[in-house]
C-alpha cells in the first residue's frame, strides 16, 4: 500500500487546482478555510478541504450540508471533506469507503469512517473532527475501492 507521504505547501494556483476538482460542489458553498490539497496515489486523485463547525452554521438552515452528520456540533471542530477521482480520466469515483485519522504530535487519535455525502455534482466523504488546538495535524486517508486494495494518502492542515 502506497501512502504518498510527501507534503505540500499548497498556494492560491493550488487551491484553485482543488476548486476545479470533483470537490468543487461540496467545498465551493462552505467557504473552506483551509484547503490542504489534493495529492495522486495510485492512480486516485484525493482532494481534501477543511471547514470550521461556524463556517457550517453560517449556511441557511435549510441547507444539507448543515444537518448531513450524526455527531453534534461541537464550538471548535473542522468538517472534513474527501472526493476522490480517477487520476487518469477524471471521472469522479463514487464507490469506497472511506476511513480517516487525524492525529497531532503528543495527542491521541480521531479515526472514523467518514459518510458518502451526494450533493449535486460529485460524491464525497466527510465527518467533523476535533481540531481546535493548534496544528499541524495530520490527517491520514485510506480509501477501499471495490476490486482493489486500500489506497492512502496524507495530508498536513495547520489551522493556525
Amino acid at each position: 500500500m502506497s501512502t504518498g507521504n510527501a507534503h505540500h505547501a499548497f498556494d492560491i494556483p493550488a487551491a484553485s487546482r482543488v476548486a476545479a476538482s470533483a470537490a468543487l460542489a461540496f467545498a465551493a458553498s462552505a467557504a473552506w478555510a483551509q484547503v490542504p490539497g489534493e495529492k495522486t496515489v495510485d492512480g486516485v486523485r484525493f482532494n481534501v478541504g477543511v471547514a470550521s463547525v461556524e463556517q457550517v452554521l453560517a449556511l441557511p438552515a435549510s441547507d444539507p450540508e448543515r444537518n448531513m452528520h450524526a455527531h453534534p456540533y461541537r464550538h471548535g471542530t473542522e468538517h472534513l471533506v474527501v472526493a476522490l477521482a480517477d487520476a487518469r480520466s477524471g471521472a469522479p469515483i463514487g464507490r469506497a469507503n472511506v476511513t480517516a485519522t487525524v492525529s497531532r504530535r503528543g495527542m491521541e487519535e480521531q479515526s472514523r469512517t467518514l459518510e458518502l455525502m451526494r450533493f449535486p455534482g460529485a460524491p464525497s466523504w466527510g465527518d467533523y473532527f476535533d481540531m481546535r488546538a493548534p496544528g499541524p495535524y495530520r490527517i491520514h486517508l485510506v480509501a477501499s475501492l471495490p476490486g482493489r486494495g486500500p489506497v492512502a494518502a496524507d495530508f498536513e492542515y495547520r489551522n493556525r
